[in-house]
């Protein structure tokens, strides 16, 4: 499936802003180009359970893993089973 096929994108990140962190900010980025640029919706996860933010961010709803462990992700991920998931890290 193409990306221009897509309706919604979920990103898992380890943070966003306000904290300073390159992945959140780029994946932040990259949502906004697939918004403006081919109508795909982000909702991200955000996996770090000292991570303070608000429940949106530039229009895209976010969920916060509290608990690091395989059944809380997918408890998030079972509410939509027609997004893909990008998934963003440093090695």
């Amino acid at each position: 499936m193409s990306m221009s096929n897509l309706a919604s994108v979920i990103s898992i990140v380890p943070r966003l802003p306000p904290a300073i962190n390159g992945v959140g900010d780029y994946a932040l980025n990259l949502a906004c180009e697939l918004r403006t640029n081919f109508n795909i919706q982000t909702h991200f996860i955000v996996d770090n359970p000292t991570w303070v933010g608000a429940a949106k961010i530039e229009g895209f709803p976010i969920s916060e893993i509290s608990n690091r462990s395989f059944d809380v992700l997918l408890t998030l991920l079972s509410g939509d089973r027609t997004s893909s998931i990008l998934l963003h890290y440093v090695g």
